[in-house]
């Protein structure tokens, strides 16, 4: 698996779903950290690379909010034709104009340490503490729903006592997480890595001047010090460059890029155990937008697993989460869906045996997979 590490430069705006104007909202709020925010700056950076190089104006590759789309489409084939190369790069960028089906793909984004770069995910949904001490690992209960009378067509998740639990929101290392994927509980968990800052900001003029009652207070990001991003990605070393600036997130905040060592994941133990026992539980280590809102694609994991014998059994998948964004290339916003976030836990049987050669992770997402949404591992219950 290629890695990109990303360390911030500067507190980061990540903007949640919800519609901001001042004046009419006084308070910009932050939203969840998207593995798209990363693919889409590290894109730019190889597309503004390659038309610094050959002279083009990166403008011209945006479609203008007067311009036609029919109109743009041309301009953009007629600009390929006369730049050799840039059908290329914009194959690899997934330009709406040229093709769907990027070339450079995010396999997911996750909090890491800086030198040394052990992946941090969001503690599965399924790990639960009891009287806010003991951890503890739910389960699906069989039989529940008919006696409960339910319209629920799975089964219910159920702890092995009657006390409060508690869902809490803390990450787990790499080495944790293959240790809950092969059926234990993971012993060593991190609190979130960075904190919430407001800052009061107010509109300014065309002239550079503020403008009266467009006063308005905005959230950022801080990472702790010595905290960053790690991206797996399918990388195209001949586009981008092994270090660099690139700009990240609302207000274009510098981040520092590197390439680092490969991270390679055996999978194959846990494959094996899975076959055994005919049952698995499927890991969303980022978030995911499924057809059907928190329901994942039975068909789409058949298809991944090679198994037509998959049944889907219960679900954990948590609060949702909108995910909208802003289509550069189009000059428009992207529609909101409503997503399932990460740490979501999925339980199915099947009968026969998983196809061979599955690695992780496995991308699920109905959409936008490519820009990292639904980076998934399979586990033991």
């Amino acid at each position: 698996m290629k890695r990109i590490f990303i360390e911030p430069l500067d507190v980061l705006m990540f903007r949640s779903s919800r519609p901001f104007t001042a004046r009419e909202t006084h308070l910009a709020t932050s939203g969840p950290i998207l593995p798209s925010i990363f693919a889409g700056a590290l894109t730019t950076k190889i597309l503004l690379n390659f038309c610094a190089n050959r002279k083009l104006n990166p403008n011209n590759l945006q479609r203008t909010q007067k311009e036609g789309l029919e109109v743009f489409k041309d301009k953009i084939i007629e600009l390929t034709q006369k730049n050799e190369g840039l059908m290329k790069v914009l194959e690899l960028v997934g330009h709406p104009v040229i093709s769907k089906d990027r070339k450079f793909k995010i396999k997911g984004v996750f909090f890491t340490k800086k030198n040394e770069y052990e992946e941090f995910f969001k503690l599965p949904n399924d790990i639960v503490y009891v009287n806010d001490k003991e951890k503890q690992k739910l389960q699906p209960k069989e039989n529940l729903v008919e006696e409960l009378s339910s319209d629920f067509e799975g089964q219910l998740m159920l702890s092995s006592q009657s006390i409060r639990l508690d869902m809490k929101d803390q990450l787990v290392d790499f080495k944790n997480l293959l240790k809950y994927l092969r059926g234990d509980l993971p012993t060593t968990l991190e609190d979130k890595p960075y904190k919430i800052e407001r800052r009061t900001g107010i509109k300014l003029s065309s002239e550079r001047t503020t403008e009266e009652g467009y006063l308005y207070v905005a959230e950022f990001f801080r990472l702790i010090e010595d905290w960053g991003f790690v991206a797996w990605c399918e990388s195209h070393e001949e586009f981008l460059s092994d270090e660099g600036i690139i700009k990240l997130g609302g207000e274009g905040r510098g981040a520092y890029y590197s390439r680092i060592k490969e991270k390679l994941i055996d999978s194959s133990s846990i494959v094996q155990a899975i076959n055994k026992e005919k049952r698995f539980k499927l890991y969303l280590a980022t978030p995911a937008i499924f057809n059907d809102g928190w329901k994942i694609s039975e068909d789409k994991v058949k298809n991944l697993l090679k198994n037509d014998e998959i049944e889907l059994i219960s679900a954990l998948p948590g609060k949702p989460i909108y995910i909208g964004g802003y289509d550069v290339a189009l000059n428009r916003q992207k529609p909101l869906r409503r997503g399932v976030d990460a740490g979501a836990v999925y339980y199915f049987k099947f009968n026969g045996v998983l196809g061979k050669d599955i690695s992780f992770p496995i991308m699920v997402s109905d959409f936008d997979a490519e820009l990292g949404f639904g980076s998934a591992f399979l586990g033991r219950w």
